[in-house]
């Protein structure tokens, strides 16, 4: 996402890329019932109020899927950093399309700027 966004009105530092790509497995979390709704909104409104930011314009569903097979092809598998509740985590691997597709929908419904957020 960084360097996508590198030159471009919508360009990110990488604590911001790093954020967004935090809110995205924050979603793909409670998408695998690994996290509930709760603590996903705890844990986007944190990142809000940190003030930076959640979404990008930038990450586009074919980036993403790019991003994801690149992800797979260095780092011998998903190897997804989920959060499993306030402060624990794990890594996670075999997520199938479906759930990342819904999750990354979901993401795009939550934080995207004038989403309406469906809880």
């Amino acid at each position: 996402l960084e360097m996508a966004a590198l030159g471009t009105e919508h360009e990110l530092m990488h604590g911001e890329s790093v954020a967004c790509d935090m809110a995205y497995m924050t979603v793909l979390a409670q998408q695998l019932s690994l996290i509930t709704v709760a603590e996903r909104d705890r844990t986007l409104n944190m990142l809000r109020g940190c003030q930076v930011p959640v979404w990008s314009p930038v990450m586009t569903y074919e980036l993403f899927v790019e991003a994801v097979a690149n992800r797979v092809k260095n780092s011998m598998g998903q190897n997804f950093p989920l959060a499993v509740g306030i402060g624990k985590a794990r890594i996670v691997n075999d997520i199938s399309d479906e759930d990342l597709k819904q999750a990354f929908m979901r993401w795009q419904q939550l934080c995207a700027p004038n989403a309406k957020a469906n809880h």
